[in-house]
């Protein structure tokens, strides 16, 4: 069992169901000294270190290994899942699995990533790939 921190296209709740092939039963949280940023070329986010900032995301409950497969293979070969602490709503912090790109991949450094953003631009073509089951 794991606990997940999203910070990008699975915050949006449909992809998420159609990536987790269930519902996900999550709650808001952040997480310090860092910065989210577009990947450059892609529509998707990236992580970058930036002690004066933080990242609103979202916080799993504890997931199965069925669900944390379908996770993996949805984020792909340029990310893998690292430990870290963040922080809830409560104000209590816990541990969480963090989808970091690997070294080498670059973001858009001058940019925040926007999910309202790509919710309109991307969304629709994603999703609709994605099957439920």
């Amino acid at each position: 069992m794991a606990r997940l921190f999203f910070y990008g296209t699975l915050l949006d709740a449909d992809l998420r169901r159609a990536v987790a092939g269930c519902e996900m039963m999550v709650e808001p949280a952040w997480l310090n000294g860092f910065r989210r940023v577009p990947v450059k070329a892609a529509a998707y986010p990236m992580l970058v270190a930036s002690p004066r900032h933080r990242v609103d995301g979202l916080l799993t409950q504890e997931i199965g290994k069925r669900v944390l497969d379908r996770l993996i293979r949805y984020e792909g070969g340029e990310y893998r899942l690292v430990k870290r602490m963040v922080q809830g709503a409560d104000g209590r912090l816990a541990e969480a699995g963090i989808f970091f790109t690997h070294p080498g991949i670059q973001g858009r450094l001058h940019q925040d990533w926007d999910l309202s953003v790509w919710q309109r631009r991307h969304k629709r073509k994603l999703v609709s790939r994605k099957p439920a089951a």
